[in-house]
Parts: C-alpha cells; sequence; structure tokens
C-alpha cells in the first residue's frame, strides 16, 4: 500500500477516535440513565488490556515458545472468574473513597502515606516506560510492513503526539481526576470492537489457509511447532500469576476497572463478559501462528498478523489488522499516559507545591502539571523507543514490566483482607520486590543477560517468584516489628471492613476554616459546589459558624483528595483539624516527616539558587539587584567582570567600588527608581585600551505588598545598535538627497500626466456632447418618421374598413396586404431606433413598481390578429405579480419576444406568463417552433441575425432579439434561452418580485371592438396627414369627430361642453405637450373625459406624464384594431362613470 494512502487510513481513524470521544463527552448522560450501556462500555473498556503484545506479540510468542502465550489471558480471565470478589471489592472501595490511581488507593489504604504512593509511581513508572515504547515499536513496525517500505523510527513520532494529545483534551479535562470520562471509554471500547474484529478475520483467513493446505503441509507444520509440546511448566504457572497480578495493578487496568466505573453493579457483566473476550482471542493465535510459519519466512513472528494477509494479497483485511494494531497500542498510551500523569502529580508533584494553596486556584494548577506529566511520559517513551532492538521480542519487553507491575501487588492484596497491615509493611515490601525486580530482570534484560538461576530452571520465571517472596516475606516481618499509627487503623478499618471510617473530631474547627482550604484549593466555584454537596450528604445546611464535625471533615478530604491526591488532601486537612486527638506517636511521626520535608524543601532551595546562578551568568547581560540602602545584593559573572569587581562587593554600598562622578550620574536615577519610577538611559565606558562601548541602563523597581523594596539594574550593550544608528543617519542623509533629486523628476512628470488627463477630460466632454446630440437626433427621428407611418397605417385601416362594406375580395386583400406592410415597416423602425437608441446610451432606465401581468395582456392583444391569422394560439396565463422595472422598455421586450415566438412558429401556440420564484419573477415566452440548435444559441442574439421562416412570413431585419438582450443588459435583468432542435424554446427574463397589486377592474388587455356611433371625439395631433386619417377612420366608424394642429383649434372645437372621448398628440405646437393641454381643457369643460394619448415618443415620461394625467397611453403607428379597441374601452369607462 502506498505510504500516503496508509497516512490518509491512519489520519482519518485518528480523527473518528476524537469525534467519537467528543460525542460521548457530550452525550454522557444517556450512558448515564442506562445501567445496560454502562455495563457494555465497561466491559469493553476493559479490553485495554488486550495491547500491541497480545495482537502482535502474542503470535510471535506462540510461535516461538509455544503455548508461553496462554498465561497473559488465563490469568486475567481466572481473576475474573474465580477472583469476582476482589474485583468487586476493589470497585466498591475505589468508588466510596473517589479514588484516582492505583497509587492512591495503596496511599489511602496505608494511612494516607505519600511514601507509598510516590513509591508506587516511582515503580510503575519504571515498568510501564519501556512498555509504552513498545507499543510506538509495534505501530512503527506495521506501518513500515503495511507500506513494504521501512521508514525508519521516526514515524513513532506523531503516533505519540497525537495520543498524547488524545490523553490531554479527553483524559485530562477536569481537575476531578476521579470523575469518569465517557467519551475516553467510549473510544476505547470502540477500540477493543476493531481489534476483535480484525483478530477474528485474521483467524478465519489462518483456518482457511489450514483446510486447504495438503495432509503433508499440516503434518509438517505441526512437527515443527512447538504448540505440540506439553506447556503446563513452573514457567507456565508464574507467568499466568504475572498476568492476574497485572490485570489488578496496571494503571491502565486500575482506572479502567475502578475509576470508570460509575456504580459497582456496573461491574457484573465483565465477570464473563472479560473472559470471554480474552478466550477468543487467545483461541485464535494457534492458527495464525501455525498459517505463518508454513506461509511466511519473515524473521520476526511478531508480525505474522499483518503479514499473513499481506501475503494472501487480503489489501482490506490487512488494513483491518493495521488498524487493529494502531487500536491496541493506542487505548494502551492512551489510558497508561492519563492514570501515570494523575499519580506523578499527585504523589509527586503536588505535596512538594502545597505552599502554593496560598495564592488559590491549586486544582487548575495540578490540571496544568497532570497535562504535562502527559506529554513527558510519552515522549519519554519515545526516546526509548528510539533505542529498541528492532527485533526485539514484544512478549518479552511486556514480562519485564509485568514483573515490576506485580510488585504491588502484595501491598494490594494485603491492603484489602489484612486489617493488621500498615505504611511500614507496605513500603518494605514493595521497596524489597522492586529493588531486585531491578537488579535481576529490569537491568539483565536490556543488557542482554539473563537473569541468574539455577540450573534447569527458567531464570525469567525463577527471578519473577524470587522478587514476589522477597516483596511477602519483607511486607510481613515489617508489619511484625512495627506499629500502626492511629490513621493506618482508621484507614485499615475503612478498607478492610472491620468497622467503618471515623476522622477523629476537629474540636474547635469550624465550616469557615474548611471553606478557607476547599477555596484555595479547588477555587471559588468549585468550592461552592463541594460545600453543597457536603450539605446534600449529611442532610443539613452547613453555615461557617457550625462545627466541623467527624462526618463532613472525612467527606471534605475525600473530595480534596480527587482533586490533589490522597497524601496531600491529608497535609491540607491538618489545617484544618486543630483539635484532631492523634497518639504521641502519630505526633513524632508527623514531626519527622515534615522534618524530612523541610530538609528536603532546603535541598530543593539551594538547587534552585545555583540553576539561577547558572542561567544568570551565562545571560548575554549585565544584571544587579540593589536595596533601599543602595547597597549591591545581587551581581551576576558578566557585572562584576566588565566591572573589575570581585564576590565580596555584595552587601557593600555603591559608592565604595563606584568613582565618584559615576556615582553622581547614576544616583537621580536611582533615586527614581526607588520612588517605582523605571529608569532607562545609556552610558559610554572605556575598559583598558580598547574602544568606547555604549551601554542601555533599565533599573527596574521591584515591589512587596505595595512597596519599592530595590529595583533591579539591567545593563545590556548597544554599541552596535548605537553604530547602526549612526550609519542609518548617514544613509538618511544620502537618502533624502536623491529622494530631491527624484522628486523634482516626478514632479515634472506629473505635470505631464496632469496635462493628460485635462486633454482626455476634454475628449470625453466632445464625446458625451456628440452622444447627448445623437440621443435628440433619435428622438427627433423616431418621432418625424412614425409620424408619416402612421398616417398611412390609419388611412389603410380606413381603406379596409371601406373596402369591407361593398369592396371586392381582392380589393380587401389588397388593403390588408398593404397593412401587413405598414405593420412591417413600423417593427423595422422601431428595431432600428431601439438599437441606435441604445447604442448611444441614449436609454436611462426608470424603475418602478408595476403589474406584470397587465403589461403581458396589454402588449399580447396587439398580435392576437396576427397569431390567429397564421393559426396559432397566442395564450397568457394570468397572475397577481408586481415587478421592479422600467414599465416602458419591458414593453419593447415583450413585443420582440411575441413577435419573434409568432414568425418562427409554423404551427401550435405561444404561451406566454410568468413564475415566482422566491424574491424573484420569471417571465416566460413559449413557443412550439423547430427549436434552436446549441451551437446557433449565441449568435441569434447578435444583430441581423435571421432564421428560416415560412413562405409569405417577412423574416424582419433579425434586430428583435439584439434589442431585447441589450435591453435586459441596461435593466441588469438575466435572459435565459432554454432550446433543443425539435422542442420549441423558452427565452426567460429574471425580474426582481415587488409586493402584489390588485388587478384594475377593467384591464385593457381584454377590450373587444364595440359600437362607437355618435361618439364626440376630440383629435389634436400637430402632422395635418396624421389628422387628417385619424379624422377619417373616426368618421368611418360614425364618430363625431371635430379637432385641430394647436391649442386653439382644439379649445374652439367644443367651446360649450366636453367631448365624449380626446385623443391627444405628445409633442404640439409652442413647446406644448398632450397631458399639458388635457388639464387646461379639463379645466374649461369643469369635467374630465377619458382619452388616449397617441405618441410616437419612446421616452419613459411620455408614459409617466400619460399615467399622471389619467390617459391611456397608445404607441404610434397604432393599428386600427388597437386603436379601436382602446376607445371601446373608453366608452365602457365613460357609460360606467
Amino acid at each position: 500500500m502506498p505510504l500516503s494512502l496508509a497516512l490518509v487510513v491512519l489520519g482519518a481513524y485518528v480523527a473518528l477516535l476524537f469525534v467519537l470521544a467528543a460525542w460521548g463527552d457530550a452525550h454522557a448522560a444517556r450512558f448515564d440513565r442506562s445501567a445496560r450501556r454502562r455495563a457494555v462500555l465497561y466491559t469493553l473498556a476493559l479490553a485495554v488490556y488486550c495491547t500491541s503484545w497480545t495482537f502482535y506479540g502474542a503470535v510471535g510468542e506462540a510461535a516461538r515458545a509455544g503455548w508461553d502465550y496462554l498465561p497473559i489471558y488465563l490469568g486475567p480471565a481466572l481473576v475474573f472468574l474465580l477472583g469476582f470478589p476482589i474485583i468487586r471489592r476493589l470497585v466498591a472501595l475505589g468508588r466510596e473513597h473517589d479514588t484516582s490511581s492505583i497509587a492512591d488507593f495503596l496511599s489511602l489504604r496505608y494511612g494516607k502515606s505519600a511514601a507509598v504512593g510516590a513509591l508506587a509511581t516511582l515503580a510503575l513508572l519504571l515498568a510501564l516506560i519501556p512498555y509504552i515504547a513498545l507499543q510506538l515499536k509495534s505501530a512503527a513496525a506495521s506501518l513500515d510492513l503495511l507500506t513494504g517500505d521501512p521508514l525508519g523510527r521516526g514515524w513513532g513520532l506523531p503516533v505519540a503526539i497525537s495520543l498524547a494529545a488524545f490523553a490531554m483534551v479527553f483524559g485530562q479535562r477536569h481537575t476531578d481526576t476521579a470523575a469518569s470520562h465517557r467519551g475516553l471509554a467510549l473510544a476505547v471500547g470502540f477500540e477493543s470492537l476493531v481489534k476483535l474484529a480484525a483478530m477474528l478475520a485474521v483467524g478465519w483467513l489462518a483456518v482457511e489457509v489450514w483446510i486447504n493446505a495438503s495432509p503433508q503441509m499440516r503434518l509438517e507444520a505441526l512437527a515443527q511447532s512447538p504448540l505440540t509440546a506439553p506447556g503446563v511448566d513452573f514457567r507456565f504457572v508464574v507467568l499466568t500469576v504475572l498476568g492476574a497480578f497485572a490485570a489488578l495493578c496496571l494503571p491502565r487496568q486500575f482506572h479502567m476497572m475502578v475509576v470508570e466505573a460509575s456504580k459497582p453493579g456496573d461491574a457484573n457483566l465483565s465477570r464473563w463478559g472479560f473472559p470471554a473476550y480474552l478466550a477468543l482471542v487467545a483461541i485464535l493465535v494457534p492458527p495464525i501462528a501455525w498459517a505463518g510459519g508454513t506461509l511466511l519466512t519473515a524473521p520476526n513472528p511478531d508480525a505474522y498478523v499483518l503479514a499473513l494477509p499481506l501475503e494472501l494479497d487480503a489489501q482490506g483485511l490487512a488494513v483491518l489488522v493495521f488498524l487493529g494494531g494502531f487500536s491496541a497500542a493506542a487505548g494502551m498510551v492512551t489510558v497508561t499516559a492519563l492514570a501515570m500523569s494523575t499519580m506523578l502529580v499527585n504523589n509527586l508533584v503536588g505535596p512538594l507545591f502545597l505552599a502554593e494553596v496560598q495564592r488559590g486556584g491549586l486544582a487548575k494548577r495540578f490540571l496544568m502539571w497532570r497535562r504535562a506529566m502527559v506529554l513527558g511520559l510519552v515522549g519519554l517513551a519515545y526516546l526509548f523507543h528510539l533505542g529498541l532492538d528492532q527485533q526485539a521480542a514484544l512478549a518479552g519487553i511486556g514480562l519485564v514490566a509485568f514483573a515490576g507491575v506485580a510488585q504491588l501487588a502484595p501491598a494490594l492484596l494485603f491492603g484489602l483482607y489484612w486489617r493488621k497491615a500498615n505504611r511500614a509493611g507496605a513500603l518494605a515490601g514493595m521497596g524489597a520486590g522492586i529493588g531486585l525486580w531491578v537488579a535481576l530482570i529490569l537491568i539483565p534484560s536490556y543488557a542482554g543477560a539473563p537473569p541468574p538461576a539455577p540450573e534447569g530452571v527458567d531464570p525469567f520465571a525463577f527471578a519473577s517468584i524470587l522478587c514476589l517472596a522477597a516483596n511477602v516475606i519483607a511486607f510481613i516481618i515489617a508489619v511484625a516489628f512495627s506499629s500502626s499509627g492511629l490513621v493506618d487503623e482508621l484507614q485499615a478499618d475503612a478498607f478492610t471492613g472491620v468497622r467503618p471510617l471515623e476522622t477523629a473530631p476537629a474540636m474547635g474547627s469550624r465550616i469557615s476554616d474548611l471553606e478557607i482550604v476547599l477555596v484555595r484549593v479547588l477555587g471559588a466555584d468549585q468550592a461552592e459546589i463541594a460545600l453543597s454537596d457536603l450539605s446534600r450528604a449529611v442532610a443539613r445546611p452547613l453555615r461557617p459558624g457550625d462545627v466541623l464535625t467527624s462526618a463532613v471533615a472525612g467527606l471534605a478530604e475525600a473530595r480534596l483528595a480527587r482533586a490533589v491526591g490522597a497524601a496531600s488532601a491529608r497535609i491540607l486537612m491538618t489545617r484544618v483539624l486543630r483539635g484532631a486527638r492523634v497518639s504521641p506517636g502519630d505526633v513524632v511521626k508527623l514531626i519527622d516527616e515534615t522534618a524530612e520535608q523541610l530538609r528536603s524543601s532546603e535541598d530543593r532551595l539551594k538547587e534552585s539558587e545555583r540553576s539561577i546562578r547558572f542561567y544568570t551568568d551565562n545571560l548575554p547581560v549585565l544584571l544587579s539587584y540593589a536595596d533601599r540602602d543602595y547597597c549591591l545584593r545581587f551581581a551576576n559573572k558578566g557585572y562584576l567582570d566588565f566591572f573589575d569587581l570581585d564576590a565580596s562587593v555584595i552587601g557593600r554600598p555603591l559608592a565604595e567600588f563606584m568613582s565618584e562622578d559615576e556615582y553622581a550620574l547614576r544616583r537621580p536615577h536611582m533615586e527614581a527608581a526607588l520612588n517605582g519610577e523605571r529608569q532607562v538611559f545609556d552610558i559610554s565606558r572605556r575598559k583598558g585600551g580598547g574602544r568606547a562601548r555604549s551601554w542601555q541602563v533599565v533599573y527596574q523597581p521591584r515591589t512587596e505588598n505595595g512597596e519599592v523594596v530595590g529595583y533591579f539594574g539591567v545593563y545590556q550593550d548597544n554599541t552596535a545598535r548605537r553604530e547602526a544608528e549612526e550609519g542609518l543617519k548617514r544613509a538618511y542623509d544620502m537618502l533624502e538627497s536623491r529622494v530631491e533629486e527624484r522628486t523634482a523628476a516626478l514632479k515634472a512628470e506629473s505635470e505631464a500626466r496632469l496635462q493628460l488627463a485635462q486633454d482626455l477630460e476634454a475628449a470625453r466632454r466632445e464625446a458625451e456632447a456628440a452622444t447627448q446630440s445623437k440621443t435628440r437626433f433619435l428622438a427627433a427621428a423616431s418621432h418625424d418618421l412614425l409620424q408619416p407611418l402612421s398616417a398611412a397605417r390609419l388611412y389603410a385601416g380606413a381603406l379596409e374598413g371601406a373596402l369591407g362594406e361593398s369592396g371586392s375580395e381582392g380589393n380587401r386583400n389588397l388593403a390588408h396586404q398593404i397593412e401587413r406592410a405598414i405593420d412591417h415597416a413600423d417593427r423595422l423602425l422601431r428595431a432600428l431606433l431601439d438599437i441606435s437608441r441604445l447604442d448611444a446610451g441614449g436609454v436611462a432606465p426608470r424603475p418602478s413598481v408595476f403589474a406584470i401581468d397587465e403589461l403581458i395582456e396589454e402588449t399580447a392583444a396587439q398580435f392576437q390578429a396576427r397569431a390567429l391569422a397564421k393559426g396559432l394560439k397566442l395564450r397568457v396565463v394570468p397572475s397577481r405579480l408586481a415587478v421592479l422595472s422600467d414599465r416602458g422598455l419591458m414593453t419593447s421586450v415583450v413585443q420582440n419576444l411575441i413577435s419573434n415566438a409568432i414568425r418562427y412558429t409554423p404551427s401550435g401556440k405561444v404561451l406566454v406568463g410568468v413564475r415566482r420564484q422566491g424574491d424573484q419573477v420569471r417571465l416566460q415566452v413559449i413557443d412550439t417552433g423547430p427549436g434552436i440548435e446549441p451551437d446557433r444559441q449565441q449568435a441569434i442574439f447578435r444583430e441581423f441575425h435571421r432564421g428560416v421562416v415560412d413562405a409569405g412570413e417577412d423574416q424582419g431585419l433579425g434586430l428583435g432579439l439584439a434589442v431585447v438582450d441589450r435591453i435586459c443588459a441596461s435593466l441588469g435583468h438575466k435572459l435565459i434561452l432554454k432550446s433543443a432542435l425539435g422542442e420549441g424554446a423558452t427565452f426567460e427574463v429574471i425580474l426582481p418580485r415587488a409586493a402584489s397589486r390588485d388587478r384594475q377592474t377593467v384591464v385593457q388587455a381584454r377590450r373587444r371592438p364595440g359600437d362607437l356611433a355618435g361618439l364626440s371625439v376630440l383629435c389634436v395631433d400637430d402632422d395635418p396627414g396624421v389628422l387628417q386619417a385619424l379624422s377619417t377612420l373616426l368618421e368611418r366608424w360614425g364618430c363625431d369627430v371635430r379637432g385641430g394642429q394647436d391649442a386653439a383649434s382644439a379649445a374652439a372645437a367644443f367651446a360649450d361642453q366636453a367631448p365624449d372621448l380626446v385623443i391627444l398628440d405628445y409633442h404640439l405646437t409652442d413647446a406644448l405637450t398632450g397631458p399639458e393641454l388635457y388639464e387646461t381643457l379639463c379645466a374649461h369643460w369643469q369635467r374630465r373625459p377619458p382619452g388616449l394619448l397617441v405618441t410616437a415618443e419612446r421616452s419613459a415620461a411620455a408614459g409617466d406624464e400619460a399615467r399622471a394625467a389619467g390617459l391611456e397611453l397608445v404607441r404610434k403607428p397604432a393599428s386600427p384594431a388597437v386603436l379601436r379597441a382602446s376607445l371601446s374601452s373608453l366608452k365602457r369607462k365613460l357609460e360606467a362613470g
């Protein structure tokens, strides 16, 4: 497998463990509420016992030494099956006393002895550092084997860092070390399932290999395997005992078995569940060892578990096995680092820093130290891993650790069942056993020599039994020849069950005394919670003035032990129990212990002073300290050497060894520093015949309890800085002259650019003037061109109407063709004008809110006749939506899209409507035409691009879609085309939606031509041709038509009364507009007859003025049908009003 892929898989698995742990912490209540879930998780978490030794090393041990692999499984299984009362008692006592580790448990049992906890911690540290290194070794070796390329031992470092981070994040996140870590337990339980699944899969593969092998191969494998030899001997029994003791005393096992148990009943399932797990793994070891020995030539049998699937090209299984092995190592390293860091801080580091309690927050300080210890432990194991022999057997390293851990078993078991067992016995027994283990097993094993033993006896088994025997004998002798103190007896009663634990009465002590210690150790918030818990435990409120009872003192000590350990908690409680009754022997022992601690403190103080002197003497600065009497109290070696002084000046006034001038120069700064002001100044001093050197001097005041007691002097050589400053000044002067030269050049260049900018600005103004001129020209052209066209359309309409009554069919067709030609010319002219205006920048959008349905229906009505003539169905889908856009420009967009759809659709229908989509409106024009090929869909929006139409249908100029594209771009509306060949086309414009408006009662798009006979109509147009054509057409419809070209003729036409209807042009004579004339006439008539504004003006201003005056807008050249429909609508409005 490539290294990159293997690292990705491993990284993903580690990330999954982090996610599981985080989820477990966040949902801890789910497990707390369910006894079944807690029991299953507890049993799986105990499988942290199965490390890389049991995962990889057991197979290697079976291949090398036969049945010697079995005791590491058999011992723990027998403890849980036959010795389960021991497990139950351990869990119950651990939960009762809130112990956080096995060292804490032993310390609490043996009179809360700091020495017992410290000795147990040191023993476990010696035994487990190589054991942790073993896990890193197996993880790195399995990665080498999986990738097929030796990667070196450096890959153990990222593994170590990730596991340490996991332990700190999910193990050392609370100050309460006895609290459960549900997330950590869930991750370890999941790892146990992965280990078991991987082992079962490899075991099944090995069984298949065995079944498919030839009988000859099987016979040879059995003949060569050490598993066929008898396995139960002296070594087998000793290893079984070590495995049993390891199940009780390993820090990770004790942590998962005791600390993580919420209730004693959680352990019941593990009585058979944990042995069953071990049995499943143990049964699979022989088949794997046989299959590996048959197929593989690997020199290290520890690799059989992973090498077997790789040899058979089972890559997926190999990855599962690799993750199983990593899980075995990760679980051990994580939980062991967590437990050992707690023991180191609570039993070694913590008691040394109890003086810090005066400063408060000690529990948080302990948490910081525990996290640092996790990093230190894993780092130390990594360094040990770098020195391990790559071919060293995993089982050999593990057995050495088991033998060391087993030295705690006598103290643990005696403490549970022998009331007379005391602190002296525990120290003597563990001391003797651990000492012999170091001398007979630990040192020889890593020196490459076997332990000494009689001939014919297994050296390791003999040495292990000898260590345990010396441990037990020393324990019994020490107990026999020593007396137990009061605290020893009390704790013995509590742990052996003779009588309940009682704390001596605290005569004269109050709850307030206890509260002070709790606040300084736990912090204010946690202390308040602890006092509330104590109140609930004794079922009464605790007030500061209440007497501190024995029961409350015992509970408080247990709570402190969870934060700082039993030994530290005992020392703290002696400060509160001022009236506690103790025997004279206890007083003497307490004095001895205190004296020993004082001597240790003095030694540490001297060592600290030596360290400070070493570091200050090697600093690259001169350091000194003077008191308020101007006496030198401290000076580092650099200070003394530079000023040619010796150590005898310490304690003497500064004036005695400073020159008179130098002292006078310094005295003001000294006085200011002693007044609390920090001083910074420079001095220059020449030493010998050398050059003068510059020094920056800092006088930093030192305060105690708000008063200045002296000042520190810090001298830093700044000669180089001064020389650099002078060099910089010279460079600055040179640079300044160059800047002046460059500034002059830039000024000339700037003036040239300014002139260029002025020329460009003049050119821009000329271009804008030309554009405005072009815009005015187009506006005038649109009006002047459309006027005669409008007149021609009206004449054609009148002609067609006249022929419709008495003309022949041929003449009527001819009139219709004239109408179509005029309509075609109208559309071409409009498109040309629109394109020209858009290109010239003469169109400024004027957005407003309007009903899109009204615009669509008004526009579609103009094309109904054209659609019917072609046999098409033009359908408008009604809606109540309003949009924000330019109504006039959107009218042009809809006209062009409908016109384009009708032109290119030979049969079927054209659908126009809108859809709502969130805060947008999609205006759609859908046709059933031939469709557009994908490669032509961009080209159709270019000017003068025309498609293929039916015979008799005009092709136009190909400007309609170009106009649509430009208008949509100017309005910021997205234009979308959806089409495929043979499937029609959909043109879609995306518009911003506005608040919906109610539809008008009378909608223009639904006008129907009606009888206009008898209506009096005022027509006003400055073009006589248009006025004549309009009058002729209206008279053909039976209207009484009067009017003129200006305001005077219009007023004279209906001087006495108002007409029924009014038709006005926009541009009239004397710069008058149609809406202005309409307002003037209405004021004269004292009423407002309905009216039309019929104009060729395309600007938005014309539409705005028409709406403001109440006039309906019709664009020239208007077809007779549109004009008649509009007049019919106005007639209905007149009749309704």
